[in-house]
């Protein structure tokens, strides 16, 4: 009697203390704030600028980047194939794709904040036994039908935060994803230039290897007409065909490299394989690099950057995420409601007679779980600290990135300029040859042997343009450019 009756004010007490903690907790209406991690980019040196701005070779200018920096190659049919594959690339589409995925998951994160409401209606025939109990007791053993119809209303009060940080992580989740297409759109859209570029710079390439097969054909005809007159010997022939071959084996591999430039092209417009061949087999021109390069570092990485803003998105969508496990340590209310009409007779349920209602609160309070409750929220912080470093991580490499870019365009640009000066000066060369063999001082091998040269070097020179062309691609790339930073709309990014 005395042990059921301590277990008796044991129970009591504790009820007692969960019911005042309730009370004082839903008066108070606290909501639980987690610390959120943040990294500035200040952080990070950026006094290397300096060293390759000062560069007065290169044509930068302080100006802004503009959004389609890829006009600056002043290329019609380059615009063009933007725009195509703005409108068609797969990865743009699949990026769009996930942004309505990640949209739609924020409505039914929304949805979940208001009442929720659901109609409910049946109806049962029933017939009982003339033989039981209930029959026994006066019931009617004739058989009725019992119509039940009406609406239940159910509503969380959000006392903690719990899902407020859910509509936060799945907004960050909105915004991550739209930051995530807008680095695609970046990366496709270099690749697109760099790809072109490449493909003109494999053209010339290839036009300037058949002006060299065609100098040493030429070459091979005289070399033969000097061994049948005697002047030379059968090496001379013989090294002179060597050298033909040699050429000519260089003919498909390039045509491949032309073939391969273009199938890339087609494959970024969302083109299958050969559908632009005619439109990209006229060999055009070569782009120059810009006489001005626009290029201002001075406004913030993170603007720039849209891999910065996802990393950045996703350390907000983490630090939602421990703020929803903190909430779960928190009882869940509800509010509570059915009501409608119930009746024996389908005539019946218009009467106000038939009418019903329940109405009231419903808490749940986890009590144990075997620490499952404690082990989310650590693994949810441990989340947390890794997209803290991720975005960390980001900005070092977008920094070390975009350091290297400009220490590759600073090289090859140099070596293009050291490459022009010896073309120009081997066309001298050549000039003079060609007016030694008019004056009968020099031999028309001369002048073919001065021609391969210059033919040599304006190969050399066409690859050194397209390697500046390309790194200055990569530079953008690195900027973001072609990216402009908006802010964020109500429930979503961009």
């Amino acid at each position: 009697m005395h042990t059921h009756y301590t277990l008796d004010r044991f129970i009591r007490h504790r009820i007692g203390l969960l019911a005042l903690s309730l009370t004082i907790l839903a008066t108070v209406g606290c909501t639980l704030t987690p610390i959120q991690p943040t990294v500035s980019i200040s952080d990070f040196n950026n006094e290397w600028k300096a060293e390759y701005l000062a560069d007065e070779r290169l044509p930068f200018s302080s100006e802004n980047i503009v959004s389609n920096w890829w006009s600056l190659f002043d290329d019609v049919q380059l615009n063009d194939l933007v725009i195509r594959a703005e409108q068609n690339n797969l990865d743009l589409r699949l990026a769009a794709n996930r942004i309505a995925q990640m949209r739609a998951q924020l409505g039914v994160v929304d949805a979940k904040q208001g009442p929720q409401v659901s109609a409910f209606a049946s109806v049962d025939r029933e017939d009982i036994s003339d033989n039981s109990k209930f029959a026994a007791l006066g019931a009617k053993p004739d058989g009725n039908s019992y119509w039940l119809g009406g609406v239940d209303i159910s509503w969380e009060l959000d006392l903690w935060g719990r899902l407020d940080y859910l509509f936060e992580g799945a907004r960050q989740g909105v915004n991550a994803s739209v930051f995530d297409a807008a680095a695609v759109q970046v990366l496709v859209r270099a690749n697109v230039v760099s790809t072109f570029l490449n493909l003109r710079g494999a053209q010339q390439q290839l036009a300037l290897l058949a002006r060299e097969v065609g100098v040493s054909e030429e070459t091979l005809t005289m070399t033969q007409s000097q061994f049948n007159n005697g002047v030379v010997g059968k090496a001379a022939v013989a090294t002179s065909r060597a050298k033909l071959a040699h050429l000519k084996s260089r003919v498909e591999p390039a045509k491949a490299r032309v073939h391969h430039f273009m199938n890339q092209l087609a494959w970024l417009t969302g083109e299958p394989p050969q559908a632009l061949d005619a439109l990209l087999s006229s060999k055009g021109q070569l782009p120059q690099v810009p006489k001005s390069i626009p290029l201002n570092l001075d406004s913030e990485l993170a603007l720039q950057r849209p891999d910065i803003m996802s990393a950045s998105a996703h350390l907000k969508q983490a630090t939602a995420t421990v703020g929803v496990a903190n909430a779960d340590f928190y009882p869940s209310i509800s509010l509570n409601g059915r009501t409608g009409f119930e009746a024996f007779n389908s005539d019946q349920l218009s009467e106000w007679d038939s009418a019903f209602f329940v109405v009231g609160p419903s808490v749940y309070l986890p009590v144990f779980n075997g620490g499952k409750l404690q082990k989310r929220l650590k693994l949810s912080e441990e989340k947390q600290t890794a997209a803290a470093l991720k975005y960390r991580k980001t900005v070092l490499q977008a920094w070390h990135e975009i350091d290297n870019a400009l220490a590759d365009l600073q090289s090859i640009y140099a070596q293009h300029l050291s490459l022009q000066e010896a073309y120009d000066e081997i066309s001298l060369a050549l000039k003079h040859t060609e007016y030694g063999y008019e004056q009968g001082s020099m031999s028309k091998l001369d002048v073919l042997l001065a021609s391969e040269k210059v033919t040599q070097e304006a190969q050399r020179l066409s690859e050194s343009q397209t390697g500046v062309n390309v790194a200055l691609v990569t530079l953008y790339k690195t900027l973001g450019g072609g990216w402009q930073h908006r802010e964020p709309e109500e429930g979503g990014a961009l």
